[in-house]
């Protein structure tokens, strides 16, 4: 039955927490196993530079720090989202890390500055 004349709409209730979590871990296997996480390696340092390609974009991530560049990393872990602090960059490079299968390029410590310096513009016009 409709709600009498007048009567405020209803807000839409979110999906459940599990319907939400299911379409997170769905998401991050998507990235993990096809190819959109991205770990720059250098030697002989040893040194890593994850990136991963979202929904349209590119991400830097640094699982020593638990950082990720997009958005919704900064509001839940910033901004007071109440979420676990986590986004899906940071869960996809760890599901790769740990037996997926990420992009792996190998790099000269030589270039290593050039790399960081091709994403540091970017990280700048996000605002960060």
């Amino acid at each position: 039955a409709a709600p009498p004349p007048g009567t405020p709409a209803r807000a839409a209730r979110p999906p459940p927490r599990s319907v939400r979590a299911a379409a997170r871990a769905a998401r991050v296997r998507r990235i993990a196993d096809g190819g959109g996480v991205k770990l720059h390696a250098f030697e002989p340092s040893g040194r890593r530079v994850w990136t991963v390609v979202g929904d349209g974009d590119e991400h830097w991530v640094d699982l020593e720090c638990g950082y990720c560049s997009c958005p919704a990393f900064r509001f839940e872990r910033l901004g007071g989202g109440g979420g676990d602090g986590s986004c899906y960059h940071l869960e996809a490079v760890r599901s790769a890390g740990s037996g997926g299968r990420p992009d792996v390029t190998m790099f000269s410590d030589d270039e290593y500055a050039g790399l960081v310096a091709g994403l540091l513009p970017r990280l700048r016009d996000k605002g960060l």
